[in-house]
């Protein structure tokens, strides 16, 4: 599981790879996990490279992989658009993520255009990454590897490096799914606030909202958020359609790439660990998996929408579901931490950290 410092990178955002580009060579079916990363919050990571698996479906899935100690920490691996995936490298101290293209192989393609960053994010639209630069914690220190803090200021710059501009100043929170940039002024005061890159005003991320920077369903009619009582669906303009009570801990929200379904993940102390289905923003949620007092924290949707695969990592294994009434399952080996289907990936919301796709 990712550990990001006290609110620092407690909302990031990281759009998915385009849809298109990977169905016209066929890899619509596509998964990406980093090895030996933990999505147990409780657990040890230990990554050491990124693979991607194909044809799950059949039961065997066909990977190829990049082995490389600590490759893939602070985070794991990341689908980008068209096919890119971004990695980042170990720290300390900070480096520049690799980027990698998939083409049914995997090719390094040279380095990320961001800094040193305490947080950095894909816009939805593709084309420029958001990120807040890190300093050194003191000013008469002389190296990285002791200590950095975000400098709260925040840039965006193009994928190929160019357009390198200072945009506001404030902590990243990510992108909005209508392409500003949410941020907040201060950690004792952490309001979600999003920057207008065209117009440079500053505004509410949406009218009267009073809980967590939400995600979008994915043609941006609805929004899903953990608030402190369980999951708010409301429409794009604010209005709460429902609020899915829970006693439980929100682990992760999760729309489907297709449609209007969310799915949810909760955590109980020590038990239950359940999988929900809300298979429309009014509907009332349904249990599709409950396991006992071991711990699971991550799912992620097939681009149509039909399946959730979930990374059941204490029992060594990855498990397969069919997201309608039947819940017929199947079970697959752990290749490794936080899967990420593509393409698109979900717009999801997970220990702590927000996508947006």
């Amino acid at each position: 599981m990712r550990r990001f410092g006290p609110a620092l990178l407690a909302m990031l955002v990281l759009a998915g790879c385009s849809h298109g580009s990977q169905r016209d060579r066929g890899e619509e079916d596509a998964v990406l996990y980093t090895i030996g990363l933990s999505t147990d919050p409780y657990g040890d990571s230990s990554p050491g490279g990124f693979g991607i698996a194909t044809e799950l479906s059949q039961g065997a899935p066909h990977k190829v992989e990049i082995r490389q100690r600590g490759l893939g920490g602070s985070g794991g691996a990341e689908w980008l658009d068209g096919g890119l995936v971004l990695v980042p490298r170990p720290a300390p101290p900070l480096r520049r993520p690799v980027l990698y293209r998939y083409d049914g192989r995997l090719r390094q393609q040279g380095m990320a255009p961001i800094p040193r960053a305490s947080g950095y994010a894909w816009s939805p639209r593709q084309e420029l990454f958001a990120y807040e630069p890190s300093v050194p914690c003191q000013q008469e220190q002389r190296s990285l590897y002791a200590c950095t803090r975000a400098s709260g200021r925040l840039f965006v710059v193009r994928e190929d490096g160019t357009g390198k501009t200072e945009v506001t100043a404030g902590h990243l929170m990510g992108w909005t799914a209508d392409g500003r940039i949410g941020y907040f002024r201060s950690y004792q005061r952490a309001i979600p606030r999003a920057f207008d890159l065209d117009s440079g005003k500053t505004g509410p991320i949406l009218p009267s909202w009073k809980v967590e920077l939400p995600i979008w369903s994915p043609d941006g009619g609805f929004v899903a958020a953990v608030a402190r009582t369980g999951v708010v669906i409301a429409r794009a303009d604010g209005r709460i359609v429902q609020t899915i009570p829970s006693r439980l801990v929100i682990s992760m929200i999760a729309w489907s790439p297709v449609g209007r379904r969310l799915a949810f993940t909760t955590s109980g102390f020590p038990n239950p660990h359940q999988l929900f289905i809300v298979d429309r923003p009014s509907a009332r949620a349904r249990l599709l998996f409950v396991a006992g007092s071991w711990h699971f924290d991550w799912i992620t949707w097939s681009p149509d929408g039909t399946r959730i695969l979930l990374d059941d990592e204490n029992r060594g294994r990855w498990l397969l579901f069919r997201t309608d009434r039947s819940g017929k399952r199947r079970t697959l080996p752990r290749l490794g931490g936080r899967p990420l289907w593509c393409c698109p990936v979900n717009s999801f919301s997970a220990g702590g950290t927000i996508r947006n796709s």
